[in-house]
């Protein structure tokens, strides 16, 4: 077994191997209760050698301090992107 780099995985996604490093990647990271794991999550995608990418974080109306440390995040990377839902 080998291991699949982010450009691999990118190319088996949109089904074709003809990519460019120009291309924008979206990244969709839903965020509801996750505030032990969204620093790693947000840290890891951030690390990828490819960097054309948006990362929209999707408020799911959590009762934790998750979107705080998203919004710490997007303060200092502009590819992330915060997606808030209300529920009435």
């Amino acid at each position: 077994n080998r291991r699949i780099n982010t450009m691999e995985t990118a190319a088996l996604v949109i089904g074709s191997s003809k990519w460019s490093m120009k291309d924008l990647f979206s990244i969709v990271v839903p965020i509801y209760n996750v505030e032990k794991y969204v620093k790693s999550c947000l840290a890891s995608i951030l690390g990828q050698s490819y960097t054309n990418l948006e990362i929209l974080c999707i408020d799911d109306c959590g009762q934790d301090s998750s979107m705080r440390i998203v919004e710490e995040f997007a303060k200092s990377d502009k590819r992330i992107k915060i997606i808030k839902f209300f529920f009435f």
